[in-house]
């Protein structure tokens, strides 16, 4: 039940930023521009905060592959 509501809650985050969307998986996004969240999304590093991973040049490879190359 939890992993459903967790990916119910990124998949809206998802849709919230649908015009800048490169990549997504099961747990992870990547965007052309930086990420527009709502009030209650918070960044971090604890249970139910997203992550912020970094920037740069994102090279998709294959479908699940990908490499940055940081700026």
């Amino acid at each position: 039940f939890l992993v459903a509501y967790g990916r119910q809650s990124l998949s809206e985050l998802i849709l919230d930023n649908l015009e800048q969307l490169v990549f997504c998986h099961t747990d992870s996004m990547i965007l052309t521009e930086p990420f527009r969240g709502d009030n209650k999304t918070v960044l971090g590093n604890d249970l139910g905060q997203l992550k912020y991973e970094g920037e740069g040049n994102c090279f998709i490879i294959s479908n699940c592959k990908y490499k940055f190359k940081n700026i």
